[in-house]
């Protein structure tokens, strides 16, 4: 991207419809529509495609949901035309037919208010729908940069354009991988026999790790009060035992300040009251407990969390975990302590060895049975990094084993 200049906005002209004042359609006659595709044609739409109309949707019809019925018939109208067009074609055709009818734009407005206001829509959506992330205040250097093709050139122009420029990116480079791991992922892992009565998957930390790799198999349906919490497995059976008290009181957190997070997005508070009990760093990473927003999603989450486990449906709670000084009496207590909260509890506890094997493979192996419950150890071939493990095959090992561990006899 070039360096920003100052952007001027466009004489004031008289009130067009959004379409008009953007040459987003003239006066030539409506072709007749083909007949729909069949769906193998739809099934091989990007799944790209999929988010941008996703994303679109959000930014250009805000609190209008989208329903899963009304997204395919969307896709089916764009496929319609020509199946075989690319991804540039069908999302300047998604946008056509999105902007007359957007909320977010008052079609009213001057044309050089409303040429921004669609472009910063589109902008947004294409961030959301490519990048999962808003684009910040980088829009503002976008116009600067992108005014005069919108001008001259058209806002189907500049569209074909940035979805293209976004798309080179290494951002996007590095997402579209992490979706393909998750397909292979999802290949390697799949429904094993024995365990197609577990209805859910449940983490209970001891860090994000658990919830990211359930949430990278798919494996993962709502968010707990552990999923984003890094504690010990003392920590969290205190939680449990006061029915989340403390977790939930307010003033047992300090906020991190900014600049002391080694990861800004995350590293949001710390409770103190754990921390002073039992020597060990509690910190809350998707919740700020020190604003209100924060402690109503970790009130959700609590609620899901008691609600779920107190229900009649069968669930296998897993908890990954450092191995401690002793991790059979850790697993038994933990394993006691949900019986006496749960119904239907399968608890597999993972203790991770601090050294790494020496491959090919990660060594993974039964320690201990109490009731329906299994401890595993497991010798990993890489170290975790931001709540994933360097190799791809220590989770694909692991969870396949956390499956299969209700079933064995030893």
């Amino acid at each position: 991207m070039s360096e920003p200049k100052a952007g001027e906005a466009a004489s004031p002209a008289a009130p067009r419809g959004l379409r008009a004042a953007f040459g987003l359609s003239g006066g030539e006659s409506t072709p007749p529509e083909p007949a729909i595709p069949p769906p193998e044609a739809l099934r091989a739409l990007p799944e790209t495609l999929r988010a941008l109309l996703r994303g679109a949707h959000r930014v250009l019809r805000p609190g209008q949901p989208l329903p899963e019925a009304e997204l395919e018939a969307q896709l089916a109208l764009l496929a319609r035309a020509a199946p075989d067009q690319g991804l540039d074609a069908m999302a300047e055709q998604l946008f056509r037919s999105l902007l007359p009818a957007s909320t977010a734009l008052a079609s009213t407005a001057a044309p050089a208010t409303a040429g921004r206001d669609v472009f910063d829509a589109m902008v947004a959506a294409c961030y959301q729908a490519l990048l999962a992330r808003p684009p910040g205040e980088v829009v503002d250097a976008w116009w600067a940069e992108f005014q005069p093709m919108v001008e001259q050139q058209g806002i189907e122009r500049f569209l074909t354009h940035f979805i293209a420029l976004l798309m080179s990116s290494e951002e996007f480079a590095t997402l579209v991988r992490r979706s393909q791991d998750n397909m292979v992922r999802g290949q390697l892992v799949p429904a094993l026999r024995g365990v197609e009565g577990i209805a859910s998957h449940v983490s209970l930390g001891a860090d994000g790790f658990t919830s990211a790799m359930l949430k990278r198999f798919d494996r993962k349906r709502w968010s707990g009060p552990f999923d984003w919490l890094s504690a010990t497995p003392a920590m969290i059976r205190a939680a449990i035992t006061d029915d989340f008290e403390t977790l939930l009181d307010p003033t047992a957190y300090a906020a991190i300040p900014f600049e002391d997070r080694p990861d800004a997005r995350f590293w949001r508070c710390r409770n103190l009251r754990y921390e002073d009990r039992f020597g060990h760093p509690c910190i809350s990473h998707a919740a700020d407990m020190t604003d209100a927003v924060g402690q109503l999603y970790m009130a959700r989450c609590v609620e899901r969390f008691r609600t779920h486990l107190r229900g009649l449906s069968s669930k296998l709670v897993l908890q990954v975990a450092p191995e401690g000084s002793d991790p059979g009496r850790e697993f038994q207590q933990t394993a006691d302590l949900l019986d006496s909260f749960g119904r239907n509890v399968t608890f597999v506890m993972v203790s991770l060895l601090p050294d790494h094997a020496e491959g090919p493979f990660p060594e993974i192996e039964p320690a201990l049975r109490h009731g329906p419950h299994r401890l595993l150890r497991m010798r990993s071939l890489s170290p975790l990094d931001n709540a994933q493990a360097l190799d791809m095959l220590d989770e694909v090992v692991m969870l396949r084993a956390v499956l299969a561990a209700p079933g064995l006899s030893g």
